[in-house]
């Protein structure tokens, strides 16, 4: 189970390299979006990923956008939660980009935390993936199976 997670997460990194480099993405960048980056210096992820998978979003997205420092806060994802709950309730949250679970995304939704973002790539997605009203778009599904067995005989 731990190598098909692996696997997956392997595979989730290969895309985010894959539109980082992308030509169809380029073309598709928001100039605003990567103006509005600029102009405040940095972008921060707050997620739950692996340190080898942070390293390279790091060095991939340094490479496209050198003039925006790239700053990532990493930790457990019930830990993420907390976090962002709390700097919400002090008026103070940092992250631009925040990976989490499925339960973080539907109760930062319900606590209003969360901002529309329907990128043109979301498209390609489907739709059990999206949220239905566009405010988080999941990369990857992590299937947890409870499996019994009865004695036999």
């Amino acid at each position: 189970m731990k190598s098909k997670r692996n696997a997956l997460r392997l595979f989730s990194l290969c895309l985010l390299l894959w539109n980082l480099s992308s030509e169809s993405v380029r073309a598709a960048t928001d100039v605003g979006v990567v103006e509005k980056a600029k102009a405040e210096g940095e972008v921060v992820l707050y997620t739950a990923w692996g340190l080898d998978t942070v390293q390279a979003l790091q060095k991939a997205f340094t490479k496209k956008y050198p003039f925006i420092k790239f700053d990532v806060r990493r930790t457990g994802s019930e830990r993420l939660l907390t976090i962002t709950i709390t700097e919400h309730k002090q008026k103070m949250f940092r992250a631009d980009v925040f990976s989490g679970s499925h339960l973080a995304m539907i109760n930062h939704k319900k606590a209003g935390h969360l901002q529309k973002y329907i990128s043109a790539e979301q498209k390609a997605f489907p739709n059990e993936y999206k949220d239905p009203d566009g405010y988080w778009t999941a990369y990857y599904m992590d299937t947890r199976v409870l499996g019994l067995q009865y004695p036999l005989g």
